[in-house]
């Protein structure tokens, strides 16, 4: 779970900004925050809303911590080159480094990872294992010069490995990527903090936008019968008119089957892979899959079941579903792992193509299927619906609003002197956070004259 992102000099946020999830006092919707085991340790929120008006710089928040991730595990969307993405409208910020920083608890501890770089290398990094009274350095790194902690150092062959890193860590890799992609944890002893970090990273932390597909649906629909009947209950409470989910595997000479498919397969390079397409001509979603050690790939064909009365069912192409629909088909399966495991989902847009009641249940369903796990939501939204005291604590709401230089800044409801039983929603809109944005008055005047 997170408890801070910090970001500093990155795209529209150019002095240092910071994401708070370590709730207040209120007693309010307690089952909204994990609370520490003890004294030392730190609570932290389940969810938190992020609002602003178009362009305030919400979804470089979202970014932010997708850059971090891809810096640390790589993946499909990084690159070689480092992602720095300065603020440009200030001389001195269009050379300076960027800062990215997250507090994440993983496996009952709770650590700080951070990293300074700029275009050609990574200036500086950092894990910590912190506490509310200490902070224990694992490793900090100035350029390619690193500072280990003794416990690393007291076993002699981390020592003798850590001794010549310097001549093996590319300037432009953050360490724990090259920790990560040589294995070295199990060719090395006493690394469990930087493995359980990186692997918080990989396994644990998921970024989801507006039009990213849940790639692996076709499969686990098939795999999993638990899958399966989970999904289908989830999907019957939100109205889609759907039935139920068909699915079958097309072969090569089958004529649906299209010849661009057969092309994209073909050009694949890596042994395993999967990827959804579309046709050119239509928006229809084919699941591709291969496999280590398949023979080729496997392509999965999906239509939807619905019934009319005097009709019977009736099958569609997921073509002829809606954008909201299908906004669902890719929401869905992640609120599962929300739901049924410990992962942290941080989602740009959240309300995209939903209407305000299925937003307001997505949320419901989290915060009521996922007590007492440590699973975490963090989405950047419009939907002023969601700002109901019913809902939501008032420390769950952060508000990004541009300045006139360029500049975003970000504030928390929870510093203005708002009460709980207050109407946020009402209150947003009386300008009370700001996020809101600076719309001219229409005059009474011709279209000529306005235009």
């Amino acid at each position: 779970m997170i408890l801070r992102i910090s970001l500093k000099n990155f795209r529209s946020f150019r002095d240092q900004a910071e994401l708070l999830l370590t709730p207040d006092k209120s007693p309010e919707h307690p089952d909204h925050f994990i609370r520490g085991e003890d004294r030392d340790d730190i609570g932290v929120l389940k969810s938190a809303l992020i609002y602003g008006p178009n362009a305030s710089g919400k979804s470089n928040m979202v970014e932010a911590v997708q850059v971090l991730r891809q810096l640390v595990v790589g993946g499909p969307g990084a690159k070689k080159s480092l992602p720095y993405i300065p603020f440009r409208l200030c001389p001195t910020a269009n050379t300076a480094p960027t800062t990215l920083e997250i507090e994440f608890k993983t496996q009952n501890k709770t650590y700080a990872y951070g990293i300074i770089y700029t275009n050609e290398m990574i200036v500086e990094e950092w894990l910590f294992e912190i506490s509310k009274t200490k902070e224990i350095p694992i490793f900090e790194r100035v350029a390619q010069s690193f500072v280990f902690s003794p416990d690393l150092l007291r076993i002699k062959e981390t020592k003798a490995f850590f001794s010549q890193i310097h001549l093996i860590v590319n300037e432009k890799t953050t360490f724990l990527r090259q920790l990560g992609d040589s294995d070295l944890w199990n060719k090395l002893p006493g690394l469990i903090d930087l493995k359980e970090a990186y692997n918080w990273f990989q396994s644990t932390l998921r970024v989801v936008y507006p039009d990213s597909p849940f790639i692996e649906l076709g499969f686990r629909l098939e795999d999993s019968e638990e899958f399966r009947k989970n999904f289908h209950k989830i999907l019957e409470l939100f109205d889609t008119g759907i039935q139920k989910l068909r699915f079958e595997t097309l072969k090569k000479d089958d004529s649906e089957y299209p010849l661009f498919l057969k092309k994209m397969i073909e050009q694949e390079e890596a042994e395993e892979f999967s990827f959804i397409a579309g046709t050119p001509t239509s928006p229809e979603r084919f699941y591709v899959r291969k496999k280590k050690g398949d023979p080729e790939a496997k392509v999965y064909h999906m239509e939807t079941i619905h019934s009319a009365e005097g009709i019977g069912d009736c099958s569609f192409y997921l073509k002829d579903e809606s954008d909201g629909t299908l906004r669902l088909f890719d929401l869905i399966p992640v609120f599962m792992e929300l739901m049924f495991g410990e992962k942290v989902l941080v989602i740009d847009e959240i309300e995209r193509s939903l209407h305000p009641e299925i937003t307001s249940q997505l949320f419901k369903l989290f915060h009521q299927l996922s007590k007492g796990k440590r699973s975490q939501l963090i989405a950047s939204t419009h939907e002023t619906e969601l700002m109901d005291n019913e809902l939501f604590r008032k420390d769950q709401f952060w508000f990004v609003q541009k300045q006139k230089n360029g500049n975003s800044i970000l504030r928390p409801m929870s510093g203005f002197n708002v009460r709980n039983e207050t109407n946020f929603r009402k209150n947003y809109f009386l300008g009370r956070f700001g996020a809101l944005p600076y719309l001219k008055e229409l005059q009474d005047a011709s279209p000529a004259e306005i235009l």
